[in-house]
């Protein structure tokens, strides 16, 4: 995440953000989305709160660079509500940027 977290190879990966964010919060249902944006694919993480008490927004989007099939980055926007914002309303979507202002 920039600014928040490094890691590298899919152990640390898999093992880091991806499992915090799709296993351990139970909070919220998650579904991704790729959306293109000035020609490039972002990946929209949409979120919907677990006990009904919210809408379905935009809470992350992840820019993923790719050589030779695979993914050899992951940028996730998640503590960056300036891009989500940008993003949301480029896109026509709603957002939540989890209390930080924009």
């Amino acid at each position: 995440m920039i600014g928040i977290a490094h890691e590298v190879g899919r152990t640390q990966i898999a093992a880091g953000s991806l499992h915090h964010t799709l296993v351990l919060e139970s909070s919220v249902r998650w579904r991704a989305e790729v959306r293109e944006l000035d020609g490039d694919p972002l990946v929209l993480m949409w979120a919907t709160p677990a006990d009904g008490s919210g809408p379905e927004a935009v809470e992350d989007v992840l820019r993923a660079e790719t050589a030779d099939g695979g993914i050899t980055r992951l940028r996730w926007y998640y503590f960056c509500p300036d891009v989500l914002a940008e993003v949301g309303g480029r896109l026509g979507v709603p957002v939540r940027t989890h209390g930080h202002v924009v």
